[in-house]
């Protein structure tokens, strides 16, 4: 912004409105009606509770608690046998007037990378849809994507009309990888990436706890909603005894005693910056007399081996405290002639220098992320440094010689929780949000588009009764349907097509025979007569719930989409799902489109989804191949490739049965397997020079034919490929000295 400063870091902390615009805009109607409020959290965080996250939450709790608000906090994820932890956070908020909720995923979700990733997803929103009444005003972090499966339900106007999601920007997988220099080791990871950033985009209010993260989500592609707003977590008001107001005093101005490192003693907290500055202290004779290493992490006692050596050969007296709270540690740090030192890589906004800035503690802070917009604009040349040991170590030995003193914070903490407790006051804004809703939710029923079902079919003529009898069965009444037969030959087979065949010439619906050409080609096949503004596909062995197009049409319209694919349920067996007992079934549900997990695995949809004809016109519907599968995974990508919009149904719509001769086994066929894998990546390759293709062909082989870890690694090279093809091509020109012995090449790799 012209004339204006920008802190340290680039990012201008004025570049965004702050949560306080918001209480200009639309009336500042704080009447004090109290709400019922949930704040969700990872069970990680909030078990530890000193994790920034957990702290973040605690402190919104009591502060809506104070308020007379009725808060649920969910704690999401976590084992279930966890109890001794559950008990004191359960006892914990009872003290301050919070119901603690444990919301553990069910085991089963835990067998695999795909059901793994997005299972507290899914867990959070099977419980808050069952809320009775509903909540008024939902916070959750964006962190794993915890809120995305609520989100993404209400952006598909199935739930939540009454609610608003506020959707806190805290410390997003991939920001912290890019900014602590790492590589995403798991596919969940690609799984959480997506997550993250669909929760941002689908915020009703997006709050980041610094500019220079919602900046990093604006340079990282994220769509930002027009409610995006800058404002840090609340901190809870100091209570301060006498003894406490004159132990501040005494602090003011004190000499240097003893430097504490303070925060995990790990390499992302800046841990190896600290121990180089210090040991270039010490080499020139001016390392503190007394050093500190304070781990804030309850219930660790773990040092790490370069802490006990560096103990062993400075000169200086050195301790190492672990296993304090945020509480203990910050009294620790409270006693006079005590500098923290926290020289983090890029952090969000840091708990540890707000209790600092609070508590009148002297530090010395990396100006990193969003550090600098913590500290007013007085303060930041003498506590803020760059993240160099030399320029650390330098403000160390400057600061030995000179009376300590606490930094100024850029905002008034009573100010931060003032807007918080205003904003939740009011009551206009959030009851203008649920009539929108419930206007879109009556134009999205408003009018019934002509739907063509397409079923294929291919020598199963028991199942495809089934499936056309749940065509038949749909309570939307603008419908149609095409059966195309994809070269089935045996008498069974034309005695139930023909069966088929007189009953859809009674309604105008159409029976297609051709020779066997494979799922895509006969896919294509029923587009290419169908009538429907909407095409919906069916394959022979699945059942379709009555309510299944009903359902998906108004998701779509609601959410504007272009592909709503359906979530499903699996069973095995040969019976008809659509009429008596109900068969034992596994929910089975679908993230979207992520577009790093999705050039190999399939988290987008099945086979089942509506598809908008325009959309799939657009793309030239299904490829043709021959004896390849994965036509599915391969159409979803060219959707997203052309900026077409899919958006899954987390609600079954259909019966998937199990077959024991499916497209397992063809993919377990080496070369089928191949080149349906090549087949789904190849969407991706357009626009690509010769050089980038090799490499995404070798990679792909390297995900396949390697141990899980290496897949992993293979899935987010790819990733990295794609999203930032000019950094590839620098990256590729380096080159090893020619020395260099193959050992160190792999250590360097690792």
């Amino acid at each position: 912004m012209k004339g204006k400063r920008a802190a340290p870091g680039g990012v201008e902390p004025d570049a965004f409105p702050g949560l306080d615009a918001d209480l200009e805009t639309g009336g500042d109607d704080c009447a004090g009606a109290t709400k019922r409020v949930c704040i969700a959290t990872p069970a990680t965080a909030a078990s530890a509770g000193d994790e920034d996250i957990g702290l973040a939450c605690r402190h919104l709790a009591c502060l809506l608690a104070g308020q007379g608000h009725a808060v649920v906090v969910a704690q999401v994820g976590g084992a279930p046998a966890d109890e001794r932890l559950t008990g004191e956070v359960r006892e914990r908020g009872a003290a301050s007037g919070i119901v603690w909720e444990p919301l553990p995923v069910p085991r089963s979700a835990l067998a695999k990378a795909r059901t793994r990733a997005p299972a507290p997803a899914w867990t959070f929103f099977d419980w808050l849809r069952e809320c009775e009444p509903p909540f008024d005003v939902v916070h959750v972090p964006d962190w794993h994507g915890v809120g995305y499966g609520a989100l993404l339900a209400k952006s598909l106007g199935l739930a939540f009309g009454a609610t608003h999601f506020v959707v806190h920007g805290h410390a997003p997988l991939l920001w912290n990888a890019e900014g602590n220099r790492r590589f995403l080791t798991t596919q969940e990871e690609l799984g959480w990436v997506f997550m993250e950033r669909r929760s941002a985009e689908l915020a009703d209010t997006l709050v980041c706890r610094s500019a220079h993260l919602l900046q990093w989500m604006r340079e990282a592609g994220y769509d930002l909603p027009a409610r995006s707003f800058v404002w840090p977590d609340p901190f809870p008001a100091p209570v301060r005894p006498p003894e406490a107001v004159a132990a501040r005093a005494e602090r003011d101005g004190a000499r240097l005693e003893e430097v504490v490192f303070f925060g995990r003693l790990e390499p992302r907290q800046g841990l190896d910056l600290f121990l180089r500055a210090i040991d270039r202290l010490a080499r020139r004779g001016r390392a503190p007399g007394r050093i500190v290493f304070l781990d804030r992490r309850p219930g660790r006692s773990d040092v790490p081996e370069p802490v006990r050596d560096a103990a062993r050969r400075w000169p200086a007296e050195v301790r190492t405290i672990t296993g304090r709270g945020f509480e203990e540690a910050t009294a620790y740090l409270s006693r006079p002639g005590r500098l923290a030192l926290m020289p983090s890589r890029p952090e969000s906004s840091p708990m540890a220098v707000a209790a600092c800035l609070q508590e009148g503690i002297p530090f010395v802070a990396a100006a990193t992320g969003g550090t600098p917009e913590l500290v007013a604009p007085a303060s930041r040349a003498r506590v803020l440094v760059a993240p160099d040991h030399v320029a650390l170590g330098e403000r160390i030995a400057e600061l030995a010689g000179a009376p300590l003193r606490a930094a100024l914070p850029r905002r008034g903490f009573e100010r931060v929780r003032e807007v918080w407790s205003r904003w939740h006051a009011r009551a206009a804004p959030f009851e203008a949000a649920a009539r929108r809703f419930a206007e879109r939710a009556r134009a999205a029923g408003s009018e019934t588009p002509l739907v063509t079902v397409c079923v294929v079919h291919h020598e199963r003529p028991e199942l495809v009764r089934m499936a056309v009898d749940s065509v038949r069965a749909q309570d939307w009444p603008a419908l149609e349907a095409v059966l195309v037969d994809d070269g089935s030959e045996s008498a069974a087979a034309q005695a139930a097509l023909d069966a088929i065949e007189a009953d859809f010439g009674t309604r105008g619906w159409r029976v297609i025979r051709q020779e066997n050409r494979y799922l895509g080609a006969a896919r294509n096949a029923a587009a290419a007569v169908a009538r429907g503004e909407w095409l919906l596909f069916l394959d022979d062995d699945d059942v379709l719930f009555p309510d299944a197009v009903s359902r998906l049409v108004r998701a779509a319209r609601f959410s504007g989409a272009d592909c709503v694919p359906a979530a499903r349920v699996h069973f095995s067996g040969d019976g008809d799902p659509g009429t008596g007992a109900r068969p034992p079934g596994t929910l089975v549900r679908f993230i979207g489109a992520a577009r790093g997990w999705c050039r190999f695995i399939n988290v987008a949809g099945g086979a089942c989804a509506l598809v908008r004809r325009a959309a799939f016109e657009a793309v030239g519907g299904f490829t043709e191949d021959y004896g390849v599968a994965l036509e599915d995974l391969e159409f979803f990508n060219r959707l997203d490739r052309a900026g077409f919009r899919i958006e899954p149904l987390p609600d079954p719509a259909y019966w998937y049965r199990e077959q024991p001769i499916s497209m397992t086994r063809l993919l377990s066929e080496a070369h089928s397997a191949e080149a349906s894998r090549v087949r789904a990546l190849s969407p991706y390759f357009a626009g690509w020079p010769g050089e980038e293709r090799a490499f995404a062909l070798h990679a792909l082989f390297q995900f396949h034919d390697a141990p899980a870890t290496i897949r992993d690694l293979t899935l987010v090279s790819l990733r990295v490929l794609s999203a930032r093809i000019g950094r590839l091509r620098r990256l590729s020109r380096l080159r090893f000295p020619k020395r260099t012995s193959r050992d160190a090449k792999r250590r360097h790799l690792k």
